[in-house]
């Protein structure tokens, strides 16, 4: 087997046999299962076909999702910071792997929780798409262009989960690396972003681009469809109120892709540069 077929084996195990990860996300489906649940009722009580496939998408996909990177990424804060608390880490090395590999195995991690919560989030979600959708019709279970939504959406979850990487990497306490994360993504790009621009006042265009900022625009569904962008509009204007300008879908992915990059890449030069 190779060595990242092993890596991805340890961490499975890891994180099976890890009780946190379990109960976040039984607390995960709860949340998703009543959200979900819900508009699919109030959907049923209209005679909408909000719920049916392929219009299910529109439901599912965008803002909802914010639950999966949060979730995610309290997942992943307790399963890597509890292997510095734990010596879990310093044991792997003793026991044969390289500190690289073990590093590397993290950021499998990242993967595995994502795939694990995501996955979740889309069978409930399709399992109410199912039953309300008349499979007799014409119409196909997604368009291409839901396609690319789900796409933006897993990108989204894995910029959250880069960042939560580094940052359990280099607080390595659960409880602190959870609190800066939670004040980061809440509180912390919004100050720096707002100390920056009282600064330099042409920085507006490019604080869009900080990193929660590209994460949280990706998951806006009406950059992909442009009827629901039109219907949006549409309401917005009847209520006296400016349209959506919904980002460019193409950069903001290859924005978010780099910032994955070099968050993943911090936290590995942070990891290295401190003793187990």
């Amino acid at each position: 087997m190779s060595i990242m077929g092993v890596l991805t084996r340890n961490e499975f195990l890891k994180m099976r046999k890890r009780r946190a990860f379990w109960v976040t996300l039984a607390l995960f489906s709860a949340i998703a299962l009543l959200g979900l649940g819900e508009d699919f009722v109030d959907a049923l009580r209209e005679g909408t076909d909000a719920y049916a496939f392929p219009n299910l998408w529109g439901e599912v996909l965008g803002e909802p999702t914010q639950i999966v990177a949060i979730f995610g990424t309290v997942a992943l804060l307790l399963l890597i910071s509890s292997e510095f608390a734990w010596r879990t880490a310093r044991q792997n090395v003793i026991d044969g792997l390289t500190r690289e590999q073990w590093y590397w195995g993290k950021a499998i991690t990242v993967l595995l929780v994502a795939t694990a919560f995501l996955g979740l989030y889309l069978v409930i979600g399709g399992g109410f798409g199912i039953a309300a959708t008349d499979f007799g019709g014409p119409e196909p279970i997604m368009h291409g262009y839901q396609a690319r939504a789900l796409g933006a959406v897993v990108l989204s979850v894995a910029g959250y989960g880069a960042l939560a990487l580094l940052i359990a990497t280099i607080v390595r306490s659960t409880g602190g690396a959870m609190a800066i994360w939670f004040f980061y993504v809440a509180f912390g790009e919004s100050l720096i972003r707002n100390g920056i621009a009282r600064v330099w006042e042409g920085s507006a265009p490019y604080l869009a681009y900080a990193p929660v900022a590209v994460f949280d625009a990706l998951r806006d569904y009406l950059m992909f469809d442009p009827a629901a962008l039109a219907r949006v509009a549409e309401r917005m204007q009847e209520a006296g109120r400016p349209a959506p300008e919904p980002g460019d879908p193409g950069t903001l992915a290859l924005v978010a892709g780099g910032w994955i990059v070099l968050l993943v890449l911090g936290g590995f030069l942070a990891f290295r540069r401190r003793d187990l």
